[in-house]
């Protein structure tokens, strides 16, 4: 049983329009609704972005440890406490996206550890608290090789303004497909017409020069020239980026 003085929420993300949520209240039962994308990691008042406390540390482990008996990696955790009311959000992921179901049964592992560790007076999240247990939104930064790993064929908005498909990641290294720059052109028929500046075929970074790079929204596949480059070693991404230097 739930416990009265928790709400447990479990959500997969939605690729575009929002994210779909599980919501448990009490013994009440539950509710579906869509709703839109919510930023995760929100500093409150008086808090410094990025900054952990002991609190949050030990929130991080007690989840850490549940998640992974669902095969989960905790991304990222942000508590907040406001009033009598407080709230714990968890970004959760997999080399498999992990669906409502597995979320759920993670959410309930969590929660249950979180109120065994109040009882045994380890950590205090006031009189009643939200915990919400979802996926990372598109805008959560790449940081760690699993981030770059996870998202191979996806177009990444990279630090510094580029944009660049996602191919391979080995050894610290991720290989990216630079995307097709538009430039200007003449007007045609009150339409403006775009030239695509020529790319190379591929780049290799060093990752951490890729760190804080997100996920773009795509509604079409991708260009069946970047289609033919993915699925290659990277090997041979650093043979192809060596052709084209020479």
């Amino acid at each position: 049983a739930l416990s009265t003085r928790r709400r447990v929420t479990a959500g997969a993300a939605l690729e575009r329009a929002g994210r779909l949520r599980l919501c448990f209240w009490g013994k009440s039962g539950f509710t579906a609704t869509m709703v839109p994308h919510i930023l995760l990691g929100a500093a409150p008042a008086g808090r410094v972005q990025g900054m952990a406390t002991p609190l949050d540390e030990k929130l991080r482990a007690l989840a850490a440890d549940e998640a992974k008996k669902c095969g989960l990696d905790v991304e990222k955790l942000t508590f907040t406490r406001a009033g009598a009311k407080s709230s714990v959000k968890i970004a959760v992921d997999a080399d498999e996206r992990p669906d409502l179901d597995l979320l759920e049964e993670a959410s309930q592992l969590i929660g249950a550890a979180f109120d065994a560790a109040e009882e045994a007076q380890q950590i205090d999240l006031g009189p009643s608290y939200t915990l919400e247990v979802t996926t990372p939104g598109l805008d959560f930064p790449l940081r760690e090789a699993r981030h770059f790993q996870r998202n191979i064929g996806r177009l990444a908005n990279l630090p510094g303004g580029g944009k660049g498909r996602i191919a391979a990641v080995e050894n610290d290294e991720v290989a990216i497909l630079p995307a097709a720059k538009k430039k200007a052109g003449k007007k045609s028929q009150g339409k403006k017409a775009g030239k695509k500046t020529p790319q190379a075929p591929v780049q290799i970074y060093p990752r951490a020069e890729l760190a804080g790079s997100t996920i773009e929204v795509e509604f079409s596949p991708a260009p069946a020239a970047e289609q033919e480059l993915l699925g290659l070693t990277m090997a041979e991404y650093h043979e192809l980026a060596k052709s084209d230097e020479a």
